[in-house]
């Protein structure tokens, strides 16, 4: 039998020697042989610490242990080598000084349990200076400078690192795609961090990856032979990191709460403009329809132009031949550059592509900036531009939107474009990143039907490739009712919602694009086991009009959502319908219901995300359908579940017997009941007159 005193001292040895079993010996619980993703994590940090590689990049799951670790692994390095300087960078001051915090008092704790190690039993030589309190900055004993903690805007002047451990550096989403941030991110880095590393340095970058340019995909092509680890909470044959961390129903009750690009970003890694692209495809020529005499065949070469709105924004300046009712990209000029250059560099690219007409947006200067382009053009000596200005009244995102598909469909870019114009195609990679639920499309123009129109097609082709959403639509109460019935009958959609009056309240007027507005922040806000029928419009005084209820009944039935007046004097939503009027042979009644096509939606895309994993991934034999069954069994059973309640339960996932499965490819029917909420309640009344 080995002494147990013998025993200890062989284990605080190896745990010198090894950095796992530093941390088993010292977070115990946590650090444990059956959770084989931590032993990989501190054996591969040990290897590159003892490597001649400078960068390692973690991209781990939230609660997995990876700050932890990097904070244990600072405790082992200066343990090992005191001399070593080690700075850490989070996205603020606090989260950076927390880091420091624990790496010093893991190092200082004092031993007062006989059977729990600390940090002294395995490093007994390694102290804190005497009187460094900060918990940001602070020595070891036989140093002047051991740690650090900053964050953007902050300074390190005076430092020198040989680690440097950058922790969770964007703090939401909305930062991943802010290009301004993303760039002071990086600077900060070279700038300030990058700057203080010393000969031998090492970097290590520990984030969730949020984009293509986030300051960890920068220092992956920086660095092309980077270390980097990548752990998804969900593993490719469907099972879970760790089920002790997480387990699978805990991960899909996470997910649930979340968009699917920000779950995919959190807990899978994917950065979320490779998740979803608005823009799936261009089409290319490799050179422009010419004649038998090789002239080009365009009867006419056009511009539009839109200036830049702040002094942050860009100009787009697009040159473009029309041929056949197809356009084609001659000419892109995107640039962040002052006025006194984009002037006369617009003027002469007009002139070089012998451009005949340019529509310049007025908005923010621009009739400024057209007639600046004029006096240049004439200063070329050229007339041969018209140059036209006219005021831009619709949203920027919503024309996007909905003139995705035609963009698609006719407009044509050079082979090279990307090389071309390395910022414009930037540009459309970062609105490429789309998953959403509601569209609001905020027009109030005379021509606010047709581009509803337009959202509606743009919506049924987003549905066709496998994307689901909802669009929310409608015109003025000034319209007359009956054309407004008529326009909502028209869409017959179960994606098109279409609000057809608005409210007051005791400042302003929400009709039009702005009841839209909101209404579309309504659906997607209202849980999916929910109903905005009787939703109560906060502020709201009344409808925009007042209509009896012969004509709500009709124009309810003419598909139209609509505001009226509870008895309690609120405005509220009075139904829940979209613009469904005439059901297909494979649609129910239930199409017809907001709420009801917001839970099949979200049934499609919960099982669709379930079952990606398995494809590839499983044998097509009775053992991998089986898996698959499970797997959607277990989407389904948890939407008919009490805490969610949005299927009935007893839904199946089960083979066709028809079709079964066999070669690569298996054949599945889903059969559940979606659950309506009590939105109408019908009184009858039968009185009985006795007399004395």
């Amino acid at each position: 039998m080995v002494d147990p005193v013998i025993r200890r001292g062989a284990r605080l040895e190896l745990a010198r020697r090894e950095f796992w079993e530093y941390c088993k010996l010292m977070v115990p619980d946590f650090y444990r042989e059956d959770r084989p993703y931590l032993k990989e994590l501190c054996t591969r940090l040990q290897a590159f610490c003892e490597s001649d590689r400078k960068v390692m990049v973690i991209n781990m799951p939230p609660r997995h242990g990876k700050s932890r670790t990097a904070v244990l692994l600072s405790q082992w390095l200066f343990g090992r080598d005191p001399s070593e300087q080690i700075m850490t960078g989070s996205y603020n001051e606090t989260l950076s000084t927390t880091f420091a915090r624990s790496v010093r008092d893991g190092i200082a704790e004092e031993k007062f349990d006989p059977n729990r190690t600390v940090f002294s039993d395995i490093f007994p030589d390694t102290r804190i200076k005497y009187g460094e309190a900060a918990a940001g900055k602070w020595a070891l004993e036989g140093q002047y400078a051991s740690y650090l903690a900053t964050s953007p805007g902050g300074t390190a002047t005076g430092f020198g690192a040989s680690i440097l451990i950058i922790d969770d550096l964007i703090k939401k989403a909305e930062e991943a795609f802010n290009e301004n941030i993303l760039e002071k991110q990086w600077q900060w880095f070279t700038d300030t961090m990058f700057s203080r590393t010393e000969t031998g340095y090492k970097i290590i970058i520990i984030m969730t990856r949020w984009a293509t340019g986030d300051l960890a995909g920068r220092a992956l092509r920086h660095w092309p032979d980077a270390e980097h680890i990548t752990m998804k909470a969900l593993q490719d044959d469907g099972t879970m990191l760790c089920d002790a961390v997480l387990t699978h129903a805990d991960y899909d009750e996470k997910i649930r709460a979340m968009s699917p690009e920000i779950a995919s970003a959190n807990y899978q890694q994917e950065p979320i403009d490779l998740k979803g692209r608005l823009y799936s495809r261009f089409k290319t020529y490799d050179d422009v329809p010419r004649d038998a005499q090789g002239r080009p065949l365009f009867t006419a070469i056009s511009n539009y132009t839109d200036t830049a709105d702040t002094g942050s924004d860009y100009l787009c300046s697009i040159t473009y031949g029309a041929y056949n009712h197809e356009a084609y990209v001659l000419d892109v000029y995107y640039t962040k550059a002052p006025m006194e250059v984009t002037e006369p560099e617009t003027a002469k690219r007009l002139v070089e592509t012998g451009c005949a007409h340019a529509l310049i947006e007025s908005n923010n200067g621009g009739r400024g900036f057209a007639r600046n382009v004029g006096r240049e053009l004439d200063a070329l000596g050229s007339n041969r531009c018209r140059i036209e200005w006219f005021h831009q009244s619709e949203n920027k995102t919503a024309r996007i939107m909905t003139n995705a598909t035609w963009v698609q469909d006719h407009i044509y870019f050079p082979v090279n474009w990307r090389d071309r114009w390395p910022e414009y195609s930037a540009a459309f990679h970062a609105l490429e990143p789309f998953y959403y639920n509601c569209i609001a499309l905020d027009v109030d123009d005379d021509s606010s039907i047709s581009k509803s129109l337009l959202l509606s097609t743009y919506i049924q082709n987003a549905y066709d490739g496998g994307k689901h959403c909802i669009g929310v639509v409608g015109e003025k109460s000034s319209v007359a009712l009956e054309t407004r019935m008529t326009h909502a009958k028209a869409f017959n959609s179960m994606q098109i919602v279409y609000l057809g009056n608005g409210y007051s309240t005791a400042a302003e007027t929400y009709e039009g694009a702005l009841a839209i507005c909101y209404t579309a922040g309504m659906i997607a806000a209202t849980p999916a086991n929910e109903s905005i029928v009787h939703s109560v419009i906060s502020g709201g005084i009344e409808p925009t009009e007042t209509l009896t209820n012969a004509q709500y009944s009709d124009a309810i039935l003419s598909g139209m959502l609509l505001f009226s007046l509870s008895s309690a004097g609120q405005v509220w939503y009075d139904s829940g319908v979209n613009t469904l009027i005439t059901t297909a042979t494979n649609q129910d009644e239930g199409w017809k219901k907001i709420k009801r096509v917001k839970v099949r939606f979200e049934l499609f895309n919960r099982i669709d995300r379930a079952l990606e994993p398995k494809v590839g991934k499983v044998v097509c034999d009775a053992d991998g359908v089986g898996d698959v069954i499970q797997t959607a069994q277990r989407v389904i059973d948890t939407m008919a579940s009490p805490s969610e309640n949005k299927l009935a339960p007893g839904g199946t996932f089960t083979v066709d017997p028809d079709l079964g499965y066999g070669g690569d490819s298996a054949w599945f029917i889903i059969a559940v009941d979606d659950l309506d909420m009590l939105e109408k309640i019908y009184l009858h009344y039968k009185f009985r007159y006795q007399p004395e």
